[in-house]
């Protein structure tokens, strides 16, 4: 049988493909960025089943449940010197070279998988020894981002670093390139990703295989049917990095031509604007910062919708959990999500706050709409499960023969 080796330098969507491969047959080795170890696997486990502290409870995240410890490695040597990987460019890029080269060297099943940003080295090893390679994507393609983003510090008034930082050419950029051109297969999240590949000439005729990213049963913990109830606001939840490419400055537009008393809104992620923007989303909605992962589940059952009016994305996760919530979703194509227009949430067009703000006033003025959208949403949480996953990673590993 094919095996997969997988790389993944952090718990991406809680291990989710190394989990799925798993349960198929497929893995070979997990090689885990930061993975604690097999002796220390039970001990920390223990401690999460007990409601640990904040800092031991972080680090059981590391611990890919579900999977074979058997079937872990752990790789630590890439996070030293930790400096170089907190908060610089350069040292993101590093970690990355780090992870990829000493996983590459370990790794001996004939497919190598890597997210990207993280596959470099590892593929480049691969072939060197005769093997294949898949590449998941989790956001979209360069060119594509550069497109979505071209024009938006202009829109906005004033200069924005996201902006610069992921416009234009770079290291980062170059090495996203080289991994496409480098993957024998390519792992799409979503029809948008799938688009954006087309406008890459590091893709020529590598196969790309769409997969749909599982929910799990604790996502659905807080699921329950949302009811605007006569005279009650519409509580609007924005969740994720609050910056130009989710688009948080559109929803913040759209709001503000709304009667303040009709809507309350709260924006959930790590704030990365410059001041001036940031006072846009104040002037409509509290800003909350980053929020623990454990602590969505109490943002999805405040909100009545969620809206992610993405410039660019892979598949939008907090559109995945919104919905296993039971919380329909706003949202543009480009979010990724399984979502159709009208049955799951409302899909606008990518920067247009003026389709945002009809989207919303629908919400408020249709009896029965978001009554129905939540069922859906519900409905169609329930499709997406690890094993559906594992089916279709298995055609990648068949696409790698």
């Amino acid at each position: 049988m094919t095996t997969v080796d997988l790389l993944a330098i952090g718990r991406a969507r809680r291990y989710d493909t190394a989990v799925a491969l798993d349960r198929a047959g497929l893995l070979r080795t997990l090689f885990a960025g930061g993975y604690p170890g097999q002796l220390m696997r039970a001990a920390l486990g223990a401690v999460r089943a007990n409601r640990s502290p904040a800092i031991l409870g972080a680090l059981t995240l590391r611990i890919p449940l579900g999977v074979a410890s058997k079937r872990v490695r752990g790789v630590w040597a890439h996070m030293s010197p930790l400096g170089a990987a907190l908060g610089r460019r350069a040292g993101y890029i590093e970690e990355r070279e780090r992870f990829s080269s000493l996983a590459g060297r370990r790794s001996r099943a004939p497919v190598v998988m890597a997210e990207q940003t993280e596959a470099l080295e590892a593929f480049r090893l691969a072939h060197a020894r005769g093997a294949k390679t898949a590449l998941i994507m989790t956001g979209v393609a360069p060119a594509a981002r550069e497109s979505w983003l071209t024009g938006q510090g202009a829109r906005w008034g004033g200069a924005i670093a996201e902006v610069h930082q992921l416009v234009g050419g770079g290291a980062l950029i170059d090495r996203e390139r080289t991994e496409l051109a480098l993957a024998d297969v390519i792992i799409s999240p979503s029809t948008f990703v799938t688009r954006s590949l087309s406008d890459e000439a590091a893709v020529r005729s590598q196969a790309v295989v769409e997969v749909d990213w599982p929910l799990w049963g604790e996502d659905f913990a807080h699921s329950r049917l949302r009811v605007l109830r006569p005279g009650e606001p519409l509580r609007v939840l924005f969740a994720g990095r609050v910056g130009v490419g989710k688009g948080p400055l559109y929803l913040a537009e759209a709001l503000a031509g709304l009667d303040r008393r009709s809507f309350r809104c709260r924006f959930v992620g790590e704030p990365v604007l410059p001041p001036p923007a940031l006072e846009r989303c104040q002037r409509v909605g509290e800003l909350f910062g980053r929020v623990a992962p454990s602590a969505m589940a109490g943002c999805y059952s405040w909100a009545d919708v969620v809206v992610l009016p993405s410039l660019y994305e892979g598949r939008a996760r907090v559109g995945l959990e919104a919905l296993a919530a039971g919380v329909p979703v706003i949202a543009t194509p480009n979010a990724g999500l399984p979502i159709s227009d009208g049955l799951e949430g409302l899909i606008v067009p990518p920067r247009d706050s003026a389709a945002i703000r009809a989207a919303l006033e629908r919400l408020m003025t249709e009896p029965n709409l978001l009554a129905r959208l939540s069922a859906n949403a519900l409905e169609r949480a329930r499709e997406q499960t690890i094993e559906r996953y594992a089916a279709q990673l298995a055609r990648v590993v068949e696409a790698c023969r």
